[in-house]
């Protein structure tokens, strides 16, 4: 549930800085090639404002899910435009929505060919849930300290005995941001009678649903307050035999 990265474009805590910094109007751009027979090759860039269909000017924001050490890393990174003027609220709806994407797209991503051969991590039981939880902290709706309250951790000793009988959470997946709840929740190998005071069930009081707080923000649908970042359009950008000062496309 940490978000602890000092990388600008990694973890929800920088993706909602983003949200919240006064960036410039983004623009789109593209580096070109021009020949000049006396010249040889030059590059030069073209610019253009991004905008919503709707014309509407927009900031642009870029979130990153990776893994690896300080020498390699490999993951998932994406690119938006997000309206201005938002409130709080349309700002958290459009975080929610950029962060849900990009975890399964980073998901897919450590469960696909060559990374499966090295971990099997991809989707495993509480990787998507775990970071819900986390985005909320994030974003500063609740402390870790209260997360923790809502979910009635249960003991190591319970946890331990989970895991023996359930297995690895790697090898049970859940591709939902919704917990796969354990059917035995007790700290013995036997299922024991949830009506005895004595019980070791650590849920026998309490019903095993998702703590319906962190179902508080529905995230944005795509097009609304924030869309993929457009491309420049256009067809190569290539000229070859002169050069162009103001080249047209």
């Amino acid at each position: 549930m940490e978000d602890p990265s000092t990388r600008p474009h990694v973890g929800a805590k920088n993706l909602w800085k983003q949200l919240n910094d006064n960036e410039p109007s983004a623009m789109m751009s593209r580096t070109c090639l021009a020949t000049n027979g006396l010249m040889g090759a030059y590059a030069y860039t073209i610019e253009q404002q991004a905008t919503f269909p709707d014309g509407s000017k927009g900031y642009k924001v870029t979130y990153k899910q990776d893994m690896g050490n300080k020498y390699f890393k490999t993951g998932v990174s994406r690119s938006y435009l997000v309206r201005y003027h938002l409130t709080n609220e349309q700002k958290k709806s459009v975080a929610l929505a950029i962060f849900m994407e990009v975890s399964r797209l980073f998901e897919s991503h450590q469960d696909s060919f060559p990374w499966t051969v090295i971990t099997n991590s991809g989707y495993s039981a509480e990787d998507l849930v775990s970071n819900l939880l986390g985005f909320y902290i994030a974003i500063g709706e609740y402390s870790k300290e209260k997360v923790l309250k809502m979910c009635h951790p249960v003991s190591k000793d319970t946890s331990l005995k989970i895991w023996d009988r359930d297995g690895s959470v790697e090898n049970i997946k859940n591709k939902k941001f919704n917990p796969a709840f354990s059917k035995n929740t007790t700290n013995s190998d036997e299922v024991v009678d949830t009506g005895n005071s004595c019980s070791t069930d650590a849920c026998h009081s309490e019903q095993k649903k998702f703590p319906p707080g962190f179902k508080k923000i529905t995230p944005s649908k795509k097009g609304k307050y924030h869309m993929d970042f457009p491309k420049l359009g256009g067809s190569s950008c290539y000229r070859a035999g002169r050069s162009y000062k103001n080249p047209v496309f």
